[in-house]
């Protein structure tokens, strides 16, 4: 018979509490046989024990015990039971355990902590109980080992909480930290969540290295630390991004006040010192969720960030105001797709007599639940995005379309302009026109391409040659909006365009004001010098058109002729202005 069989058999709980029962057998050694068996059992790792299962006292204890319980036995059997061995915390489950036992030889193992203030050497010990129960007639008992899982646990715990903890600052990762913040504002929790960063931090990690960058961080969460109480809840979100959640949203303002001036003192990293800004942003609306929470701490921070304050606290009209331009830019991705985009056109009429000589094509954007957006906001957004030249290609496109379609019923405009950013102005504008211009069978002169003179400067070189491709195939050139860039005769004398479109600014104060008058006369003069034709926006009055007829202004746009208009009404009102 194997010795473990030995013991878990023959341990009676009728004989002295140390003792062994003798082993019987046949033959001579007896005494040897059980001096044997006692020091192996004495010697196995661990506290081999038998215990009465109805008293809870101990029958048999090895010499085990000793190492595991730091020589504390004897203490242990005037106790009043096994059970003071076991942590007051673990006791029920230990109860339970046991109590479920029902046949012999029905194993168990119960993982629990040893008591404290018996005098063991630790001020936590985990152990691994694993035994067997033993019904007999003289009373079951209780007969298995303890073995001491107290380096385990506490490598598990490590591991645990370095899974859930960021190394470098102590915090909470981001996981754990969002299922507090759910089991925190699911019981709706009147509190408060901090967002803050360090500014320009990835600028230290650069200049001073990560070491550098890992010793700032611990220095701010020392800081952290010192300036909430112990049921605040920290997290670091992301290289230099952390949270603190408050229970109570009333103390936000202090504790914000605290953390602002605690963190501006400068830093010691080795032998440099730095100074740090740091920017915050606050949300309370707990009732919503911590995704919600989490997200309005972060428009507020960004909000802060996008004004250059310190911080701000989250609501409603700081979200409407800085998701604005996201739900602009969502919007207009699917603006094409959707055929929210629509094209108006604008009379150009002849100084000398009224009658319209072309028009201006203008985009025109409507969206069923932001309205009417005006084309100051979303041009440059598409050109932002990369959207331009969609855009640019269904203008063209579209202008195109029109004008043989006015064709088609008699109705002739000589000629429509459509505006370009100069990030369309590519050898691949110069094929789209001819091709469009080809498809519609349209010549060249019916067609008229704007550019801003502000945005033509900026890449001179290469609008220039595609202008001039353009030029060549007979398509006109117009620089809008002059006198409101450089408005330098250096580059206006070299430039491919055939008209100057003078701004509307400038005709407001005519005829009565006389620096306007000045403008107006001397970049007249200046076109007719460079033979360039001369366009001015914004006529609201028959005054305002006796003047520039007076000065040999050649083509005049303006409401006093007619207000940009979708193409069917366009269509109806080409007749002579009032003259």
């Amino acid at each position: 018979m194997k010795l473990r069989q030995w013991w878990l058999s023959h341990i009676k709980a009728e004989h002295d509490p140390l003792t062994v029962t003798p082993y019987c057998s046949e033959g001579d050694g007896q005494d040897s046989r059980q001096a044997l068996a006692e020091a192996i059992v004495d010697r196995l790792p661990g506290a081999v024990y038998c215990l009465s299962r109805n008293s809870k006292t101990l029958c048999f204890l090895s010499q085990g015990a000793n190492v595991l319980l730091n020589g504390q036995t004897q203490a242990l059997h005037q106790r009043a039971g096994f059970e003071m061995l076991v942590h007051p915390e673990d006791r029920e489950h230990w109860h339970q355990t046991l109590a479920a036992l029902s046949e012999d030889n029905q194993r168990y193992e119960i993982l629990y902590r040893l008591a404290p203030g018996l005098g063991w050497h630790r001020p936590i010990t985990w152990v691994l109980d694993r035994g067997v129960l033993r019904r007999r007639a003289s009373g079951d008992t209780l007969e298995g080992v303890l073995l001491d899982m107290t380096g385990h646990q506490r490598r598990q715990q490590h591991l645990a909480h370095a899974a859930e903890h960021d190394a470098i600052t102590g915090f909470l990762h981001r996981l754990p930290f969002l299922e507090y913040l759910e089991n925190a504002t699911r019981e709706q929790e009147p509190g408060a969540l901090l967002y803050f960063d360090i500014v320009r931090y990835s600028a230290i990690n650069y200049s001073l290295g990560y070491q550098a960058g890992d010793s700032l961080l611990k220095q701010v969460a020392e800081r952290i630390r010192a300036c909430v109480s112990t049921d605040a809840m920290l997290t670091r979100l992301s290289a230099d991004e952390f949270a603190v959640y408050l229970p109570d949203a009333e103390r936000r303002h202090g504790v914000l006040a605290r953390l602002m001036a605690t963190l501006k003192p400068e830093y010691w990293l080795g032998r440099q010192s730095v100074t740090v800004d740091i920017t915050a942003g606050v949300a309370t609306d707990t009732h919503k969720g911590a995704d919600a929470l989490l997200r309005h701490a972060r428009l507020a921070l960004q909000h802060a960030r996008a004004h250059n304050r310190l911080h701000a606290e989250y609501s409603v009209g700081l979200y409407e105001e800085d998701s604005a331009p996201l739900k602009l830019e969502q919007a207009l991705r699917c603006a094409l797709m959707r055929d929210e985009l629509s094209m108006f056109y604008q009379a150009q009429v002849s100084a000398e007599d009224g009658r319209v000589i072309g028009a201006e094509s203008l985009m025109r954007w409507y969206h069923d639940t932001l309205g009417e957006i005006s084309p100051e906001r979303f041009i440059p957004l598409a050109e932002e995005l990369g959207l331009i030249a969609e855009l640019g290609r269904w203008s063209l496109a579209t202008v195109c379309e029109q004008i043989a379609e006015w064709d088609d019923k008699g109705i002739i405009v000589p000629r429509v302009s459509v505006n370009v950013s100069t990030l369309q102005l590519t050898s691949t504008l110069v094929d789209q026109v001819a091709i469009l211009l080809a498809r519609f069978d349209l010549t060249p002169d019916r067609l008229e391409l704007e550019v801003t003179e502000t945005q033509l400067i900026r890449d001179l070189t290469v609008s220039h040659h595609v202008l001039e491709a353009l030029r060549a195939k007979g398509v006109a050139i117009a620089l809008d909006d002059f006198g409101t860039g450089y408005s330098s005769l250096a580059y206006l004398a070299s430039l491919p365009i055939d008209r100057l479109k003078i701004d509307k600014r400038f005709v407001d104060g005519v005829p009565e004001r006389t620096p306007e008058r000045g403008v107006i006369k001397a970049v007249i003069s200046m076109a007719h010098a460079l033979s360039l034709e001369v366009i001015v926006e914004g006529v609201e009055t028959e005054q305002q058109w006796q003047y520039l007829r007076e000065q040999d202004c050649h083509v005049l746009q303006g409401y006093y002729f007619g207000t940009p208009v979708d193409a069917q009404t366009f269509a109806t009102r080409l007749v002579s202005p009032k003259g």
